[in-house]
């Protein structure tokens, strides 16, 4: 068998014996391949081979428009106030992941930390810090930075990723061991290093704005996708499987993200929220293929959303794949 596969965000070509064999990837560099077909005599592949660019947009009542400064942008964020989107930016394939910002009103992009890599990040309510991780492995960093420079980033823990604010200071990040991961929280002066939760987990995505939850991955045997209270550890289903979810910044909706592949556009639910700061959801979690249509929801036809207080406006990440047909031989 012979099929695409998408890791790290690049899509190359694979194969696999039949029926027992291992898979095995044959096709390796900076150039992505999209689509595949064998030529009747089996001696090679027919593929598209070129480059994927990633753009951040705006969606607003005015239309979409592109906002995000020249080379492939990712993981945007909305300041509070949604007068400004942050979003990572590299220059060029070989360039690191640089902090942006782009002011919706003017169009003015910026950088907004010069000199800084970092492979994610999150804002402070007060859009006065940023929360960032350096480094990949199983020793990547969190620093803490102030967005107006007055100070250098400064690292508060080692080993571990996914950091997003909690309250009162804290910082809730995936703490990352050779064989499991833990969700962890730590002060911002770096003091007070504790574990959440005593089971390990896969992933961390995003936190709601008072502290109250926090969403794992699944994890081993588990099929779903879980929001854990901060308070007293209870746990709920947000959805069957993997999917990428978030609040808005007020805390009045959760977005909830399917088909997270670079090679689709995805699609996002926005949930209005209860007082618990979770919405009504049937126990087994989301379906996405039947709870389109359930009351109160909206549909956004968007991946990579980053979620404004107001459902209708919301920025997003669009892919764009520039290649040509080659024949690669196999061997």
């Amino acid at each position: 068998m012979y099929f695409n596969v998408a890791v790290d965000g690049a899509t190359h070509l694979w194969r696999e014996r039949f029926p027992e064999g291992t898979p095995e990837q044959i096709t390796t560099g900076p150039d992505e391949e999209e689509g595949l077909a064998v030529t009747a005599d089996g001696k090679s592949l027919i593929s598209s081979v070129g480059a994927r660019t990633a753009s951040v947009w705006t969606h607003d009542a005015a239309g979409e428009r592109a906002v995000s400064a020249e080379g492939s942008a990712s993981n945007p964020m909305l300041s509070s106030d949604g007068k400004r989107v942050y979003y990572l930016l590299k220059k060029n394939a070989s360039a690191p992941a640089e902090l942006w910002s782009t002011e919706l009103p003017t169009g003015r992009s910026t950088l907004a930390l010069p000199g800084v890599s970092m492979t994610e990040f999150d804002l402070s309510a007060d859009g006065r810090m940023v929360v960032f991780t350096a480094g990949r492995g199983l020793e990547p960093s969190i620093f803490l930075a102030p967005l107006d420079r007055s100070a250098a980033p400064r690292k508060i823990v080692q080993g571990g990723d996914k950091v997003s604010f909690g309250p009162r200071g804290e910082l809730v990040f995936r703490q990352l061991g050779v064989r499991t991961n833990c969700l962890a929280r730590i002060q911002a002066n770096g003091t007070g290093l504790e574990r959440i939760l005593d089971r390990p987990i896969v992933d961390k995505m995003g936190a709601s704005p008072d502290g109250a939850w926090v969403v794992v991955g699944p994890r081993g045997s588990d099929v779903v996708t879980t929001a854990v209270s901060l308070k007293d550890g209870s746990r709920r289903t947000i959805c069957f499987g993997p999917c990428w979810v978030n609040w808005s910044p007020n805390g009045a909706y959760l977005y909830v993200t399917s088909k997270l592949d670079v090679t689709s556009a995805g699609i996002t639910f926005v949930l209005p929220v209860r007082p618990d700061g979770l919405p009504d959801l049937p126990a087994g979690g989301i379906n996405t293929s039947s709870d389109q249509k359930a009351p109160g929801v909206r549909v956004i036809p968007r991946g990579s959303i980053a979620p404004s207080s107001d459902p209708k406006t919301y920025g997003f990440v669009k892919f764009d794949f520039v290649g040509n047909l080659f024949r690669i031989p196999l061997h």
